[in-house]
């Protein structure tokens, strides 16, 4: 198989992968709303949300470095591998596992929260530590392997949710969640590591005498990682400062869709990144071509993502809970904004990682974190749940164009919007069809609609998203102006066929 074809498979697996990943988690998402209550599934986010920064500052950027390293050397691969998963288990060991709970302890807004904290650091090091399984496949373009092992994983969490938790009485739900969460992140590992034994040994090395070379490689990356959480997460955590778990459950909602979307601009460009690497070092040329094709990808995909949640962001919410719609309808409208300039953004920064513009990178971090917070400081106190919308898509906007900016005077590569009529157009069509299906379905549409049961929701819900999905290609089939990459694809089986 041609680069190109294993390329363009693995991203079609991991579009797959992510549907189906994507359904199982916005179910668990559910069922937690459901059985969890509003204060406990803010608990539950909080939690999560906590460990979330610790989990980065475990990984400090390694999996970068290791796949760039794994790419260059393949011929080193055990070494390297050896020498990183030594690293890796020890740092990952005493941040999650003892750092985690230490702090969470002294913090008096997360003892509460202190049991599931502990469990939470063991599900993390699992993931960390699955991240090197994944890296390892991802060099090798066999992203099938992690998309089986991540969803085995996410069914045992979306199960053991199912039959486990509602038997649970309702004081230890929240350990018992996270209990669950921890059981899916181990399977996820076992099944990883039996997928990469056959092309990697996984034992570990502790050569500490190379361990400062290796953290000083890592700190530009860590620092630039722990950044970006910050900037990322910092609304859900001045939420649980200034307003009740309510307030953080109703956010959490919305943002757990935006979570889980924004996964797919880093598979995507993930995959991207060996031949990312090797391009930069040849010249800039076919790393340019390369570039402009994936963001012709990214707006062709992030557009109708864009239109489809702001029109059906309550009969979403609706699936996913049935108490507080209207309130995380309203925050997920306002992210689904963000999800452009994310898309985009995710690209960019890779093209500066394999320009080894790591400091230049980390600067940016460092400023787009200084406007979050300090937008939402502003905005959280007096507009809640909307006003951490509003500045995480306030903050993105102003973070992706200075990127763009980056990227156009280090490497000489500004993006151009060459499908632009057809992608609006396309927009506009799966908008009036939207419309259209709202306004001939009436009062079920927005009255019985949200007595349904969830399987009979999500079965319309999927129908409209379809029928808008059809309209927004219309103009793409029309006048043959799909992005460039896949306009090669199609003209040549259309040339076999003949």
């Amino acid at each position: 198989m041609s680069y190109a074809r294993r390329v363009a498979y693995n991203t079609i697996v991991q579009i797959i992968g992510r549907v189906l990943t994507t359904v199982t988690s916005l179910t668990t998402v559910s069922i937690l709303n459901a059985t969890l209550k509003p204060a406990g599934w803010g608990a539950y986010v909080v939690t999560t949300t906590y460990l979330g920064f610790f989990a980065v500052v475990a990984d400090m950027g390694l999996n970068l470095l290791y796949l760039r390293e794994i790419s260059r050397f393949p011929e080193k691969e055990q070494d390297i591998t050896s020498r990183y998963l030594g690293f890796r288990l020890i740092t990952a060991a005493l941040v999650l596992l003892v750092f985690a709970p230490l702090i969470g302890a002294a913090v008096p807004v997360y003892r509460p929260f202190l049991v599931p904290i502990v469990l939470l650091g063991v599900g993390q090091f699992a993931l960390t530590i699955n991240q090197m399984c994944v890296t390892v496949v991802q060099a090798r373009l066999l992203m099938d392997r992690a998309m089986i092992s991540d969803l085995l994983g996410r069914i045992v969490i979306l199960g053991g949710t199912a039959f486990a938790l509602t038997r649970l009485p309702e004081a230890n739900r929240l350990v018992g969640a996270v209990a669950i969460v921890v059981g899916g992140n181990l399977i996820n590992l076992l099944v990883s590591y039996l997928f990469v034994r056959k092309f990697v040994r996984f034992r570990p090395r502790f050569v500490f005498s190379e361990w400062p070379a290796i953290f000083v490689q890592v700190l530009p990356l860590g620092a630039m990682a722990v950044l970006g959480m910050i900037h990322f997460k910092a609304d859900s955590v001045l939420l649980t400062i200034y307003k009740s778990n309510v307030d953080v459950g109703i956010y959490g909602n919305a943002y757990k869709v935006l979570e889980i979307l924004l996964t797919l601009p880093a598979l995507f460009v993930g995959g991207l990144f060996p031949e990312m690497n090797q391009l930069i070092q040849k010249g800039h040329e076919g790393f340019r071509v390369l570039m402009q094709k994936a963001f012709d990808l990214i707006i062709f995909a992030v557009v109708p993502v864009v239109t489809g949640i702001v029109l059906i962001a309550p009969q979403l919410i609706a699936i996913l809970t049935r108490s507080y719609i209207t309130e995380s309808a309203r925050s997920l409208q306002i992210l689904a904004f963000a999800m452009i300039p994310l898309f985009v953004g995710v690209l960019m920064s890779y093209s500066l990682l394999a320009a080894e513009k790591q400091k230049a990178l980390g600067f940016l971090e460092l400023f787009a974190a200084a406007v979050n917070i300090s937008l939402n400081l502003y905005l959280i106190p007096r507009y809640s749940y909307y006003g951490a919308g509003t500045a995480t898509v306030a903050s993105e906007l102003l973070t992706t164009a200075i990127t763009i900016w980056m990227v156009a005077r280090t490497i000489g590569f500004f993006p151009k919007l060459r499908t632009f009529a057809p992608t609006l157009v396309g927009a506009a069509i799966m908008f009036g069809l939207f419309r259209l299906v709202q306004h001939v379905a009436g009062s079920t549409w927005d009255g019985s609609y949200y007595d349904w049961s969830r399987p009979h929701q999500a079965a319309l819900l999927l129908g409209v998203v379809i029928i808008g999905v059809l309209g927004y290609l219309i103009p793409f089939v029309l006048f043959r102006q799909f992005p460039p990459v896949l306009q090669e694809r199609l003209s040549a089986k259309f040339k076999r066929s003949e």
